[in-house]
């Protein structure tokens, strides 16, 4: 008779060592991979989020203005209506409107700094939800006082998902006296990139100066660090 056929089995102990170093490997792999996603998430809705807001501008400069824009700080209300109505939406975020004191600290209630601290107190004047539901338009009006601009951000994936922190999800622009749209961070527009972009920064506006960052960087939201 021919010999028997061994048959060889891996044993229990071997089996559970097996299934500890594949736990060890997804525990090291896993976070880094998950991050990645969400890393690749975010500038997907950035990239959308901003090209959305820019093309409403044009169109209300356009066909409110006749392609020609010189405002003026008796402007921004009703810009901020108009914006309102080009993206879509009837809905405020909670008491944000023209004019309500009342909605104080919303910004510094809801939201973070890039270095995790609480932001200053601006974007508390006029607030919306899109109506795809896909983000959240921030503006700004206290600037006007100096200057005909008015500040605009944006919260790319809607201010009710995480992570609601300044370079990561929210993002600020300004609109100039001519309508144009222009990203914090640049050298010569406000809060430049190199003092508010910068992860050890503790100023209460740190993130502002991402936006030039996140348009112009093809790493950037690669580089998120969670």
């Amino acid at each position: 008779m021919p010999d028997k056929i061994k048959k060889h089995a891996f044993t229990m102990a071997e089996v559970l060592i097996t299934l500890g170093i594949i736990g060890i490997v997804a525990a090291m792999t896993l976070p880094a991979l998950i991050n990645d996603l969400k890393n690749k998430d975010l500038e997907s809705r950035f990239k959308k989020s901003y090209s959305v807001l820019y093309q409403a501008i044009q169109l209300i400069i356009e066909n409110e203005y006749g392609g020609v824009t010189e405002l003026s700080q008796s402007d921004f209300g009703a810009f901020g209506d108009l914006l309102r109505k080009y993206m879509g939406t009837s809905k405020s975020v909670g008491n944000i409107n023209w004019g309500n004191a009342t909605a104080g600290k919303f910004i510094q209630d809801n939201y973070k700094t890039l270095s995790g601290g609480v932001p200053d107190g601006k974007f508390n004047d006029y607030a919306f939800y899109t109506k795809d539901g896909t983000m959240t338009v921030f503006l700004d009006t206290g600037h006007v006082t100096t200057q005909p601009e008015i500040f605009i951000a944006i919260d790319v994936n809607n201010i009710d998902n995480k992570p609601n922190k300044f370079g990561y999800d929210f993002f600020a622009f300004y609109l100039d006296s001519k309508g144009r749209l222009l990203p914090f961070g640049g050298d010569e527009t406000y809060y430049p990139k190199d003092s508010y972009c910068i992860m050890r920064s503790t100023s209460s506006a740190n993130g502002y100066g991402c936006t030039i960052k996140a348009l112009t960087e093809p790493d950037y939201f690669k580089n998120l660090p969670y």
